[in-house]
């Protein structure tokens, strides 16, 4: 039989429910979430479960929050810094120019079917065809 996991704070579950409230990052949230669950006395299993994830992560958020607290927790994906754009600052300049003009043209477009002797039934179908 596996060793039971045991989340280490002097917080109570209800501190631990609280903070899972409050917290807007969602994936913090869900980390709140799991440690309250296990505070409350459920096994990794059952907050698997609960929430659609392995007994094996809802262990690896414990061990988590049991070695670096908050910071254990926390969704390090904000943190990143992202690969570089593809696209120079002037080729999407002219990128957004021409999805502009092109925008522009579609509503000119719509603008003259919109004619007198034309039904909506018509712009209706001419539009979807597009």
């Amino acid at each position: 039989m596996a060793k039971r996991v045991q989340v280490q704070t002097d917080m109570t579950a209800e501190e631990l429910h609280v903070r899972y409230r409050h917290t807007k990052d969602a994936v913090e949230r869900t980390h709140w979430h799991i440690l309250w669950q296990v505070k409350e006395g459920k096994s990794p299993r059952e907050v698997a479960e609960l929430l659609g994830y392995t007994a094996r992560w809802v262990r690896t958020i414990i061990q988590r929050w049991n070695v670096q607290g908050d910071k254990g927790i926390q969704d390090h994906r904000h943190e990143i810094a992202g690969s570089q754009p593809l696209l120079s600052a002037e080729q999407q300049a002219e990128l957004a120019q021409r999805r502009r003009c092109s925008l522009d043209n579609r509503l000119r477009g719509i603008a003259l079917l919109r004619l007198p002797g034309r039904g909506e039934a018509d712009l209706k179908r001419l539009v979807d065809r597009s």
